[in-house]
């Protein structure tokens, strides 16, 4: 019996081998194929949010100097992604057909890089298209992260010719900077290990001596040129809101969060299911120990794993460079992803890395492991925490898909088609702005420059929204500046009572005693919803008609208004 056992599990060994093996590449032509059908058909259900309308507004409407060297230091990121969109969003193609043609362009190449160049299992990398990031959070969802892993993927393939090809790699690392400012820390922490690897314990003399001659010097100096005018480009202005944004967790939390929570947080955990700022995001006990213990776990047998592969340098300065950058500046839940690539880079150029340049495993280890027999058993737990991984990334990607199609992801579309068919959108239209209470100090923070509306703006070709940049059609977009509300307040008094309300605007901040809700009724209402891996955080968006104006639209019903968001 035991016999049969053995003999079967060594035939399912080889068939699996076989498999891995094979040269027919019909396989992966057809997951690539099924990576590109899926992600456009969940794609097709997608409502874009603020963020995917923002960059499509800035791009369609905001002049090439400004999108060049004004915007990117309100946005915190650089211009390559507003430049990507700039053609289409300035033809004569819609607004979703265009966005998400650019995202799933982007992320089926990525997916045919890794079907077709990584050197992991082939099971491995027919999988991996379809976990949580790669293919909900920067595939279906359009951001400048898709091309951010694009950069990752070729960086990857690149990698090896690093010292024979160094224009080549050089410019992979300068794409990958100017997707994200994120890329910007990622592509200085690979640069910097690059150096060290050329170093190779030389003295000063004979490394500068030998540098100067080296054509990777030119790459090198080139690159860190490049990185300091991005740096430049993104720089906070001093009334740039988001470099003053309130903060309730220290930097020691961020930090300790960033290095040992956040890798697990990427690949099988979930510490929060909230959309906070890590600046503001609070972690249970429970959670915050768990995380620990794994974060700890996943970072050894990554450093050990990197160790051997001598990749340490590598491993240590990307993730210390993004930990840093994201503790100290931002950082969200979406960017998670980010970590994953980062751990899909390292591991894809460790296995390309030779077997007999691989350090020999330490003789503390061998001395206490029966010359290494016992570390055999261990082989058996790689490949279970990576099923263990993928098989829970795929329940994400199954179950933010299923969310997605069933409710609204944003409420932009659904709110243009409303206003659109009862011919709404030529009406006096305020949209409510930003009231928020200090997570640590409990004042009030009131930001008359972040007014919502604008998932709604790439439905037509005008600034319907008349409290929006004083209702400029040539700022259809947020502008993320400190501004004086006391004057923004006055220019919408000076327009007038409004016509229709978009969300619940504070009108007695703008009108006193002879304007408030009430005056108005709530025609409309549009569920939305964040989704996060296999959760989702609903909240509604009211439309309020002036009640003198409802005659005039007859078929308009009252509906009657919730506040708040549920957890689902």
């Amino acid at each position: 019996m035991a016999t049969g056992k053995i003999g079967l599990s060594r035939q399912f060994t080889d068939a699996y081998h076989l498999f891995d093996q094979s040269m027919n590449r019909l396989p992966e032509m057809l997951i690539l194929f099924g990576v590109m059908l899926l992600m456009s058909a969940v794609s097709a259900f997608h409502e874009p949010w603020f963020d995917e309308a923002q960059s499509w507004m800035i791009s369609r409407s905001a002049s090439l100097r400004d999108i060049l060297l004004l915007i990117p230091h309100y946005e915190g990121h650089t211009p390559l992604w507003h430049l990507l969109l700039l053609p289409l969003a300035r033809s004569c193609i819609p607004y979703e057909w265009g966005l998400k043609a650019t995202t799933i362009l982007l992320a089926t190449a990525s997916s045919g890089l890794i079907l077709f160049k990584a050197p992991f299992p082939r099971l491995v990398r027919m999988v991996l298209p379809f976990t949580f990031f790669l293919f909900y959070q920067y595939g279906v969802i359009s951001r400048n992260y898709s091309l951010l892993m694009l950069a990752f993927v070729l960086t990857a393939v690149y990698y090896k010719t690093r010292h024979t090809r160094p224009f080549r790699f050089v410019l992979c690392l300068m794409l990958l900077a100017a997707a994200s400012s994120f890329g910007i820390a990622i592509s200085a922490g690979i640069a910097m290990a690059w150096l060290i690897e050329i170093w190779d314990r030389q003295t000063i003399r004979m490394f500068i001596g030998h540098f100067l001659r080296d054509k990777r010097f030119f790459c090198l100096s080139g690159l860190l040129v490049y990185a300091i005018v991005l740096v430049w480009l993104i720089l906070p202005f001093s009334d740039t809101m988001a470099a003053d944004l309130p903060t309730q967790n220290s930097f020691l939390f961020r930090i300790i969060y960033m290095l040992l929570i956040a890798p697990i947080d990427a690949v099988i955990f979930q510490s929060s299911y909230s959309y906070s700022l890590l600046a503001n995001i609070k972690l249970s006990s429970v959670n915050m120990i768990f995380g620990l213990i794994l974060g700890i776990a996943l970072n050894l047998l990554f450093g050990f794993y990197a160790y051997r592969s001598r990749k340490l340098a590598v491993y240590g300065l990307t993730h210390l460079f993004l930990a840093v950058f994201s503790a100290r500046v931002y950082f969200k839940p979406h960017h998670l992803g980010i970590v994953t690539l980062l751990f899909i880079f390292l591991v894809w150029i460790s296995l390309e890395q030779p077997e007999q340049n691989q350090r020999p495993l330490p003789a503390f280890i061998l001395k206490n492991s029966d010359n290494g027999r016992e570390l055999h058993k261990l082989t058996f737990v790689v490949p279970l925490f990576v099923g263990m991984c993928l098989a829970v990334s795929i329940y994400w990607t199954v179950m933010s898909s299923i969310q997605d199609i069933r409710i609204n992801y944003g409420y932009g579309r659904e709110a243009a088609e409303f206003l659109a068919q009862n011919q709404l959108d030529d009406l006096q239209i305020m949209a409510s702005w930003s009231i928020e209470t200090h997570p640590a100090s409990g004042d009030i923070i009131v930001d008359t420059n972040m007014v919502a509306g604008v998932e709604i703006l790439p439905y037509f070709t005008r600034n319907i929204i008349s409290n929006l940049n004083i209702g400029d059609d040539r700022y259809p977009f947020l502008i993320h500046k400190r501004t004086d509300n006391n004057e923004n307040l006055q220019a919408w008094r000076d327009m007038g009572i409004p016509d229709l309300l978009i969300a619940s605007p504070d009108l007695s901040s703008v009108f006193g005693t002879s304007l408030s809700i009430n005056d108005f009724v709530a025609v409309k209402k549009i569920t939305s919803a964040f989704i996060w891996k296999d959760q989702s955080q609903i909240s509604w968006l009211y439309i309020y008609i002036r009640r003198d104006l409802l005659d005039r639209w007859p078929h308009l019903d009252e509906v009657p208004v919730e506040r708040g968001f549920t957890a689902g």
